[in-house]
C-alpha cells in the first residue's frame, strides 16, 4: 500500500498515548503476516495483501498513527491537525458532536445529557451528546441508539484470541423506524449534528477538509439480528427510498435541503430509471437553493448497466470525502474515495452564494441516518472511526 506522507510539522511524539487496539490478537496477527520486508510473500490475507499498514487512533491531542514494520507496531506520531468524531473514551465519546437528533422513543434519547450548553438533563427535542450514549432495550427490539463493541466484530474472531473491552473499536449503532421524526424537521432520522473541531463548529468560504468514516449495513443473516433491508420493489412501494448518511448543511435562511449529501438511493433498472431493488452510494449536489433537481455526482445515472456504488452488506465500507468549502464554481471541489479507491473528482461550488431567500451562511456537518418518510421497514446501520482533517490521512486495513 502506498504510504501517504504526513507533514512533520503536524506530528508530535506519540509515545505518551498508546493505541489500545494494538493489544488485540487480531491486530498483532495482521502485523505478523504482512510482507513488510519486501520479499513479496504474504502469508495470509489478514492485511488485505498490503505491503505495509497504518492504523489510526483518536486521542485528545489529535490522531495517533502507528505503522506495522517487520512484524511489529511502531508509533509514527500524533497528527495535531486532525479531529475525531469517533466514539473512543479518549476523545470523550460523542462529545465531539454538538447535538443529537433522535426521533425514536417518544422523541428522546435517554442518558444523553447536554454537554454543549451545560444542561445535564435529556431534552425531549434535541439532546447534546455525552461520553456514552445507550438506553434500555424496553421493547425487546433494541434501543434507537447504542455505543458498544458490537457482535459484528465476533463473527470471525477466533475463540483463542484475546477480546477485552479496552481494546475493541467502539461502534455507533443507529436504528430508525417509520415515524421517528422530531417537531420542525421532516422525515425519519437519527443523526449526530454539528461536528466540533474544538471550538469550531462551522465551515466558511475557503475551508478545506477530508471527512472520513466507516459504515456497516447488516443483512440480518449473521450474528447481528437487525438488518438494513433492500428497498421494496418499485411495484410494491414506488418511492425514491433516499437516505442521507452524511451531509453539509448551510445555516441561516437557506431552507431545509443541504447543498450536498452523501447517501443512498435505488439502483438503476434495465431502462436506466432509479427504480431498482438494491441500494447504491450517492453523492448528491444542488447548484443553488432554488434548484428543482438534485444531481448525482456519484454514482452517475449516465450508464444504466454500470450501477456504480452498489453497497455491500456485512462488511465495513470506508468513505473519505474531500470538500473545499466555497460558493465559487472554480474554487469549490469534491473528491470521493470508497475503500481507498478514488471514484469521483469534481470542481464546483460546494456552498450556496447569497440569493433571495438564502443568506449563504456557513456549513455545519452531520452524520447519521435520515431517510425517505415512505420507507416502512426498520433499518439499522453502524458507524465507526469518523474523523476530519486538513490533509488526506493514509488508508488502512479495515477489520471485517
Amino acid at each position: 500500500m502506498k504510504r501517504l506522507g504526513l507533514s512533520l510539522a503536524l506530528l508530535v511524539s506519540g509515545a505518551a498515548v498508546a493505541n489500545p487496539y494494538l493489544a488485540n490478537d487480531y491486530w498483532r496477527e495482521i502485523c505478523n503476516n504482512i510482507d513488510d520486508n519486501g520479499d513479496g510473500i504474504v502469508d495470509n490475507n489478514y492485511g488485505g495483501g498490503r505491503d505495509s499498514l497504518t492504523i489510526d487512533y483518536p486521542t485528545s491531542s489529535g490522531i495517533r498513527t502507528d505503522r506495522c514494520v517487520n512484524g511489529k507496531w511502531q508509533g509514527v506520531g500524533i497528527d495535531t491537525q486532525s479531529w475525531s468524531g469517533a466514539l473512543e473514551p479518549e476523545v470523550g465519546g460523542l462529545r465531539q458532536w454538538a447535538k443529537i437528533h433522535c426521533g425514536g422513543q417518544g422523541r428522546t434519547c435517554p442518558h444523553l445529557p447536554d454537554y454543549l450548553h451545560g444542561n445535564y438533563s435529556s431534552s425531549t427535542v434535541e439532546a447534546s451528546p455525552a461520553a456514552e450514549g445507550s438506553c434500555p432495550d424496553t421493547a425487546g427490539v433494541g434501543c434507537r441508539w447504542s455505543i458498544d463493541d458490537h457482535a459484528i466484530y465476533k463473527d470471525w474472531w477466533p475463540a483463542t484470541w484475546s477480546w477485552t473491552s479496552a481494546t475493541r473499536p467502539q461502534t455507533l449503532r443507529l436504528r430508525v423506524e417509520r415515524g421517528d421524526n422530531i417537531p420542525g424537521m421532516s422525515a425519519d432520522r437519527s443523526m449526530l449534528a454539528i461536528l466540533r473541531e474544538g471550538d469550531k463548529v462551522e465551515y466558511v468560504e475557503g475551508d478545506a477538509r477530508y471527512y472520513s468514516f466507516e459504515v456497516y449495513f447488516p443483512s440480518g443473516t449473521r450474528q447481528v439480528r437487525e438488518k438494513f433491508p433492500d428497498p421494496l420493489p418499485w411495484s410494491v412501494n414506488p418511492i425514491n427510498a433516499w437516505h442521507v448518511l452524511f451531509q453539509g448543511h448551510q445555516t441561516g435562511s437557506c431552507g431545509g435541503s443541504p447543498p450536498w449529501s452523501l447517501g443512498l438511493g435505488r439502483t438503476l433498472d434495465a431502462h436506466g430509471s432509479a427504480k431498482g431493488s438494491q441500494y447504491r452510494l450517492l453523492l448528491d449536489w444542488t447548484s443553488h437553493p432554488n434548484a428543482t433537481a438534485v444531481t448525482h455526482l456519484y454514482a452517475s445515472d449516465a450508464d444504466p448497466l454500470d450501477n456504480a456504488g452498489l453497497i455491500q452488506k456485512d462488511r465495513w465500507i470506508r468513505v473519505t470525502l474531500y470538500v473545499k468549502h466555497s460558493s465559487h464554481p472554480t474554487v469549490g471541489e469534491f473528491i470521493l474515495w470508497v475503500n481507498g479507491v478514488e471514484v469521483l473528482r469534481k470542481q464546483t461550488n460546494t456552498m450556496w452564494a447569497p440569493v433571495a431567500g438564502c443568506d449563504g451562511g456557513p456549513t455545519i456537518i452531520s452524520l447519521g441516518l435520515y431517510r425517505d418518510a415512505g420507507i416502512v421497514e426498520p433499518e439499522t446501520i453502524f458507524y465507526r472511526g469518523f474523523m476530519s482533517s486538513t490533509h488526506r490521512r493514509p488508508e488502512f486495513a479495515i477489520p471485517q
